[in-house]
């Protein structure tokens, strides 16, 4: 990723997301790239939209950390199908935490 962001910036081009998982490696490739935010959907499974919805919140709040050490959001991404489809649900998900880190 840093590799391509240095790429893309020599014809004005910049990375402003990635869709990827959030593992630390990836808050460390995108911090070196100057990439703000690692995008995620949430996937409902076939626990339902409750248990999805507080599995995602669980794991944006183990994330905070991570966005303050590298200096990267974490955004919350709205997709057709079984994922979380409206600004309600994504309104949900952000109640309390800082927009610092997620969005």
């Amino acid at each position: 990723l840093p590799e391509i962001a240095r790429l893309l910036g020599g014809y004005d081009v910049k990375i402003f997301s990635v869709a990827a998982s959030t593992d630390e490696s990836v808050f460390a490739a995108c911090a070196e790239a100057g990439v703000p935010v690692i995008r995620i959907m949430v996937n409902i499974e076939q626990d339902g939209y409750k248990a999805a919805e507080e599995r995602t919140r669980r794991k944006l709040e183990q994330l905070v950390p991570l966005c303050g050490k590298y200096g990267v959001k974490v955004g919350v991404q709205q997709h057709y199908g079984n994922f979380v489809i409206d600004s309600n649900g994504i309104m949900r998900l952000m109640d309390g935490l800082s927009s610092d880190h997620v969005g």
